[in-house]
């Protein structure tokens, strides 16, 4: 298997198994076997689980475009609607691996940083650029501070779903209203 294969298969295998498994029971073992590669293989280029799955955020293989900040003209719907999506508001699984990846980057810096990342978001599909758009089309006066509204949203999403607590659409949209308003 040529290296690029070998990469691709190996992260794809940590993908399925960190989605079917939790990052509890990954193991190294359990994706080498599965991307049919040796375990000195991974480690060649991977120092364990928690590199292993910060690049499968990298590369897209853990979170799909249905979790990013769409972009309708709408902030308050786009960001209400993103963060019901997180939430498992009408769609089931997101919370889980929500819950597993901030498990996970609870124990390691690398994995936090590229959650972080992709949460926030300076590219199109982050919160931090749809508030950037935002800003720049009018729909958030000048005095709002998006920092602070970023990390009270994402605070919200990481106890409701650290702790189970369903969220309504309604109480999301509520919230993110408030903190837009002047």
């Amino acid at each position: 298997m040529r290296s690029d294969d070998a990469r691709r298969a190996i992260l794809v295998a940590t993908a399925e198994q960190f989605l079917a498994k939790g990052y509890e029971r990954l193991t190294i073992q359990g994706v080498a076997a599965e991307a049919k590669v040796g375990k000195q293989t991974i480690y060649r280029w991977w120092t364990g689980k928690a590199e292993l799955l910060a690049e499968c955020l990298v590369e897209g293989l853990l979170w799909d475009d249905e979790l990013t900040v769409g972009d309708t003209g709408d902030l308050v719907r786009d960001v209400s609607d993103w963060l019901a999506g997180l939430l498992d508001v009408g769609r089931t699984g997101v919370a889980e691996l929500l819950r597993s990846l901030l498990g996970a980057a609870a124990g390691d810096e690398a994995l936090a940083t590229h959650l972080d990342a992709l949460l926030r978001g300076q590219l199109e599909g982050g919160i931090t650029r749809r508030f950037q758009l935002g800003r720049e089309r009018g729909e958030v006066a000048e005095e709002v501070d998006t920092v602070l509204a970023t990390d009270l949203l994402l605070g919200l999403v990481m106890v409701r779903t650290l702790t189970r607590r369903p969220s309504t659409t309604a109480e999301v949209e509520a919230l993110v209203r408030r903190l837009l308003a002047p």
